[in-house]
């Protein structure tokens, strides 16, 4: 073995980052910077995933308090400020320069803390901050993994997705699709999730659950940056967040898997809630946090299609009509409508049929909505509409195409492929 390899198995076997000397200048700092930092990020979580949207209520009512303090400072940037409600994008604006506030706090906070050394034990705050990681990260592993399990999060594909133009994807959709595409796929990451999550309920378990955490949340970081989901934040700070949980046990584990040489994981017992009171509230705790993930996965509305069955629903493209419509794609889901023209704009909206007189009353999705209506007549493949659709005329002969019959939808599972394809 070279000799800068045994030099640095050495430097490994003697590493004790478990008996760091906690009253050190810098380990004092880092510790309570940890602490504010990652409080700061992640409150109001776990809070955030009780179910009837009262974690909603709780993460609306944080979001507000920032606002003062995020608003001015957002102004300065090129990016309009989105309102405090949530929009499904954890990477605005205002998220990214709330987590600039978070790390100045943080810092600022630590360098005026840490002059503080007689009131706080340093190992009582790391372990509070362990303990509301461990907490957090549960919440998340539960809630995202029941999401997966449950085919919540990636909607199976459907007509108006596998009619659309390939190239008009965007790469966070097109992730989207291919989870999608597998519902099986979907549920196997889920269920690694799923596990790292309930690992975590029990402290005797809670190193190999962050260690399948760090697993999970390295290959969701992975997708979210190659994909540009809009979750980053969210992403980096669960993978952090199991980095910290591992730290202690960093030594160990690098002993064992790497140099393959027998190793006792250090005792992480807390220093916090010791009574026998506590003794239920340590184990009740983690459980009611996983406990509320579920319900409030479960209380999800299914992302299947509810079927209706009427003539008005489907994918369509233009074959024929008025210089006046200009239409290029129709899809119709039973409910709604959207409508692609030629040049790119689309027309969306609400619409409710009568079989009996062929007619549909459609809703625009305009402020203030335009009320009108449409008399279809069907023929095989094509449906002609005519009549007025929001303030426009419209006169349109369609075909209706059935992506759900394509290739890729009927492709199958093969063991045995003489001619493999990858169209």
């Amino acid at each position: 073995m070279p000799a800068g390899a045994k030099k640095l198995m050495s430097v490994i076997r003697e590493l004790r980052l478990e008996n760091v000397v906690l009253g050190c200048p810098m380990t004092r700092f880092t510790t309570r910077f940890a602490a504010l930092l990652f409080f700061l990020s992640f409150v109001p979580e776990p809070l955030d995933a009780l179910p009837l949207q009262l974690g909603e209520l709780i993460s609306y009512a944080f979001r507000l308090l920032w606002q003062p303090i995020v608003a001015p400072l957002a102004a300065l940037t090129s990016f309009p400020l989105a309102p405090p409600e949530m929009s499904g994008s954890g990477d605005s604006i205002g998220d990214w320069v709330r987590q600039g506030l978070v790390i100045f706090i943080s810092l600022i906070g630590a360098g005026a803390w840490s002059f503080e050394t007689k009131r706080t034990n340093d190992a009582t705050v790391r372990d509070v901050t362990r303990g509301y990681l461990r907490l957090t990260l549960l919440s998340a592993m539960v809630l995202y993994g029941a999401l997966k399990v449950f085919a919540h999060q990636m909607a199976p594909l459907d007509d108006d997705l596998l009619s659309a133009s390939f190239s008009e994807a965007t790469p966070a959709g097109l992730m989207w699709r291919f989870m999608g595409y597998s519902p099986a796929y979907q549920r196997f990451a889920g269920m690694l999730e799923l596990v790292a999550g309930i690992l975590l309920l029990s402290r005797r378990t809670s190193s190999a659950g962050a260690l399948l955490a760090f697993a999970a949340m390295t290959n969701v970081v992975a997708l979210d940056l190659c994909f540009d989901v809009p979750v980053k934040l969210v992403a980096l700070r669960l993978w952090f967040a199991t980095l910290f949980l591992l730290a202690p046990e960093a030594r160990t584990l690098i002993r064992f898997l790497l140099l393959r040489e027998t190793a006792t994981l250090p005792d992480l017992a807390p220093r916090f809630f010791l009574g026998p009171r506590a003794h239920w509230l340590r184990r009740l705790g983690p459980s009611f946090i996983a406990a509320m993930g579920l319900i409030s996965t479960l209380s999800m509305p299914s992302l299947d299609e509810t079927v209706v069955e009427t003539r008005m629903k489907g994918v369509f493209f233009a074959v024929a009509q008025h210089e006046s419509t200009q239409w290029e794609r129709l899809v119709m889901d039973g409910s709604s409508l959207e409508a692609t023209t030629l040049d790119g704009t689309q027309v969306s909206g609400t619409y409710a049929t009568d079989e009996a007189k062929q007619s549909m009353h459609f809703t625009s999705g305009t402020t203030p909505p335009v009320l009108s209506e449409v008399h279809w007549q069907s023929q095989g493949e094509t449906l002609r509409l005519v009549g007025m659709l929001g303030d426009k005329p419209l006169d349109v002969v369609l075909r209706e195409t059935k992506p759900m019959q394509g290739r890729l939808m009927t492709w199958g599972f093969h063991w045995v492929q003489d001619k493999p394809s990858f169209r």
